[in-house]
């Protein structure tokens, strides 16, 4: 059976594979250097503090997995710092609670320079031998440019995000 619950997570995977699309397109049709927008970074800050804990967690697991599709990282990074993220950010929660808007701009800009910073410690760990220039060099030159693009997007995708949840609010909260 079909509960309006399920249509929710799908509608919403449905989503995130848009924002998903959008992100990889984006840099290839306005080259801004090195900095991109994470569009599924705002939708993983959406869900720590607007879903369920186990709807939330699934869907930035689904989130992270879309960004390892695309990039050249080793297998499951994005998706372990999505959930990660996604962690971290719902225990923010307790004290501060983001529907959108400039707070969601704000929380944005700060997951972005943590999950840069997480990133390329992560990535420093895995794939660096003795003598190569690290991740961590490279990723704090872009850093503020790119958590900057983030920050102006967030309050975007917690309007598109909120609206499937508004669209499906008469559903029970959570997939289980």
């Amino acid at each position: 059976m079909i509960t309006a619950s399920r249509v929710r997570v799908l509608v919403t995977l449905l989503m995130l594979v848009g924002l998903g699309a959008a992100q990889t397109t984006l840099p290839v049709v306005v080259p801004l250097s090195n900095a991109r927008v994470d569009l599924l970074l705002a939708a993983i800050l959406y869900f720590a503090f607007n879903s369920p804990t186990v709807e939330g967690a699934f869907l930035s697991l689904c989130a992270g997995y879309l960004q390892d599709l695309h990039a050249s990282t080793p297998d499951f990074t994005h998706a372990f710092l999505a959930v990660l993220v996604f962690v971290i950010f719902r225990l923010v929660n307790a004290v501060l609670h983001v529907e959108g808007g400039w707070r969601a701009a704000a929380v944005a800009f700060a997951a972005t320079l943590a999950h840069v910073l997480l990133k390329a410690l992560l990535l420093d760990l895995v794939t660096t031998g003795p003598g190569e220039e690290g991740f961590l060099a490279r990723a704090l030159g872009d850093a503020l440019p790119y958590a900057a693009l983030t920050a102006l997007v967030a309050p975007v995708v917690f309007r598109l995000l909120g609206g499937i949840e508004a669209r499906w609010s008469s559903a029970p909260q959570g997939i289980l």
